[in-house]
């Protein structure tokens, strides 16, 4: 099922949506949601911050028995893949904040167009708008 469809599903499933507008909100929503590529940023970014954890612990403990054993030269190698593990952490964890802001404004758009065509009520587009955003979430992490 495409996750336009599986989003229409848990709003009708909520109530915010009525069962029998749920193949109109998808196709609406699939326009809308067009987010796959920010999904993929965000995971991939994700993914690097957890094996950058991995290359970090090793790392320090390379620079502590490098320090240990009085290897100057080691222990500048290690302070130098140290700090390009934190540069690249800062990088991902940029990404994923700009993924997570662009997902949330699609999301923010696409409840918006919900309510513009009368499928949801315009009270409702910023729970919408927030179940859309989780939805996303549950399927990428």
């Amino acid at each position: 099922m495409p996750k336009s469809a599986e989003i229409a599903e848990a709003l009708a499933d909520t109530g915010y949506l009525a069962r029998s507008e749920i193949e109109i909100a998808a196709k609406l929503l699939s326009d809308r949601l067009a987010v796959e590529n920010l999904e993929e940023a965000r995971v991939s970014a994700i993914r690097d911050e957890v094996y950058q954890e991995n290359i970090l612990a090793g790392e320090r403990a390379m620079e502590e028995q490098d320090a240990l054993l009085g290897d100057q030269k080691g222990l500048k190698v290690d302070q130098a893949m140290i700090q390009d593990s934190i540069n690249q952490q800062q990088v991902d964890d940029a990404t994923i904040k700009n993924a997570e802001a662009k997902i949330l404004a699609a999301c923010d758009k696409a409840a918006a167009a919900l309510a513009a065509v009368g499928l949801i009520m315009k009270k409702s587009i910023d729970d919408v708008a927030m179940i859309m955003a989780e939805h996303l979430k549950m399927g990428t992490d």
